[in-house]
């Protein structure tokens, strides 16, 4: 019990019901504990948390596509303004675009 009550106590409560069980449990009221602990519940919060994840991993990735795309987007851009020398201010134009492909990139990678 002893340990129980340890390993409780490093738990971060960060939700009513487990708020709710961990007082039930100091106050020694062990099966309304568990009780409240209510299994078929926990478990379909988890498959809708799962299914949540999930749907945030495939948009997630979508992103990061189009993030690629806008980066190879930006370069080539950057590379026709480079060649444009009726451009005026050609070569801020051209830095200002590599940067933003490189950002678009940087950003797709998770290196920012």
């Amino acid at each position: 019990m002893l340990k129980l009550a340890e390993d409780l106590n490093k738990i971060t409560i960060n939700t009513e019901r487990l708020r709710l069980a961990k007082q039930q449990f100091d106050q020694g009221n062990y099966q309304a504990a568990r009780a409240t602990l209510d299994t078929k519940e926990m478990s379909q919060e988890q498959d809708a948390l799962l299914v949540k994840k999930l749907h945030l991993q495939d948009e997630q990735t979508e992103i990061i596509a189009q993030l690629k795309s806008n980066a190879a987007e930006f370069l080539f851009k950057a590379r026709l303004t480079a060649i444009n020398y009726a451009l005026p201010n050609r070569i801020e134009q051209t830095n200002e675009l590599f940067g933003l492909a490189l950002t678009a990139f940087l950003i797709s990678n998770s290196y920012l």
